[in-house]
């Protein structure tokens, strides 16, 4: 559920996000890994940093207006810079969906351990910043796990790194499942929701779910999305606790994502000029 847009993989499904610094100086004992370190170390990147290579208008139009309400809603005072009010606009802007991310990292860690069948204390709280309420972690568990039990779905893994070595890349998703003769991924998503409106599906989010398929379940296949390929994303409101909503994949949508992954895929490569797969 988390972005892994900055991840790496090494061939063997290892995380390498990050390198240790060199200097016994610095700051921190680790740095974020880098494309020249990607290059140098034969690095695999994620799928999340493949699927960014695509425009996102609707994404680019929420940042500006989040910006401009916060420009609308405080004006520059008294002797405040240019600078100071720009960086003041731009942390402002970013603090709703810093705050929506963390909430989303906390449910996925939840999930995660829920699924794995580590102990959860229901009672425990959650808060959520944008509508102020706190609720018990059952209250947001309980749907995620009704929904996925009326699904009829088999999971066979709980955060699962997978590795495409054909095609170069790799990444982590939440729940590789079979159901009858089908088998897919089901991805947990964090999504802020308006009462009474559905979910959209996200922009790429389809696309993520055909390269884990892809990676997961078609082996070293030239078309390694067949006709029994099923995905789901299930979305968990941020702003309505206990809302939650499933999108669908059929496996003729999904084998058109792929293609549309396949073309980011050359994109990434040509801007990066690196090709993992020749490593």
């Amino acid at each position: 559920m988390s972005s892994e847009s900055g991840h790496w993989y090494s061939s063997d499904g290892k995380a390498c996000h990050t390198q240790p610094c060199k200097s016994k100086t610095a700051k921190n004992p680790t740095r974020p890994t880098t494309i020249a370190d990607a290059r140098k170390l034969g690095l695999l990147p994620s799928v999340s940093g493949i699927t960014g290579m695509m425009a996102n208008p609707a994404l680019d139009r929420y940042k500006q207006m989040r910006v401009a309400e916060e420009a609308y809603d405080r004006p520059a005072v008294g002797e405040e810079t240019k600078d100071e009010y720009v960086s003041y606009l731009l942390d402002k802007a970013q603090e709703q969906t810093r705050d929506a991310a963390d909430l989303g990292t906390e449910i996925h860690a939840i999930l995660e351990d829920w699924g794995k069948g580590v102990p959860i204390d229901m009672r425990r709280t959650l808060t959520f910043p944008s509508c102020g309420l706190i609720v018990p972690v059952g209250d947001v568990i309980g749907p995620v796990a009704k929904q996925i039990s009326d699904l009829g779905i088999t999971p066979v893994g709980h955060e699962c790194v997978v590795v495409n070595a054909r095609h170069g890349y790799a990444g982590t998703t939440d729940m590789p499942f079979t159901k009858g003769l089908t088998h897919g991924i089901l991805d947990f998503k964090s999504a802020k929701t308006t009462p009474g409106e559905p979910i959209a599906p996200r922009m790429t989010y389809a696309m993520q779910i055909a390269a884990y398929i892809a990676a997961y379940w078609g082996g070293d296949s030239l078309q390694p999305i067949g006709g029994n390929a099923l995905g789901y994303n299930l979305y968990i409101s941020t702003t309505e606790p206990g809302r939650v909503e499933l999108a669908t994949y059929t496996a003729e949508q999904l084998r058109q994502e792929w293609e549309a992954f396949q073309a980011c895929l050359t994109l990434w490569r040509h801007k990066n000029k690196y090709d993992p797969r020749s490593k």
